[in-house]
């Protein structure tokens, strides 16, 4: 299971305010848009749900991350665990997706 480190840090952040943390406080704290936020939270949902461990946001409150604590566990140490970075500068990350695009 692959993170990006914007995404270790939102699981983080969901991980530390149990009661919840708002899109304007991630934004605040990752320095992004609020429709990076969006996007991050849209792939971290998809990559989480073989953990069944799932992000919700009852109305009128802020992001949290619910599940059994042994699954919630889990994901805490995965997202400690040393991974080898992809595509560490833009320009890395540039190539890999023209590479990509030319091959298709």
């Amino acid at each position: 299971m692959y993170f990006s480190i914007r995404e270790k840090k939102i699981l983080s952040l969901l991980l530390d305010y149990p009661n919840g943390i708002t899109s304007e406080e991630l934004q605040a704290t990752l320095q992004v848009s609020k429709r990076t936020v969006y996007r991050e939270l849209s792939s971290i949902e998809k990559t989480i749900k073989s953990l069944d461990v799932q992000i919700i946001k009852p109305r009128g409150e802020g992001y949290r991350i619910v599940g059994e604590s042994v699954n919630l566990d889990r994901l805490k140490q995965l997202i400690k665990e040393k991974q080898e970075e992809l595509f560490t500068d833009i320009v890395q990350r540039q190539s890999a997706i023209v590479c990509s695009l030319l091959l298709m």
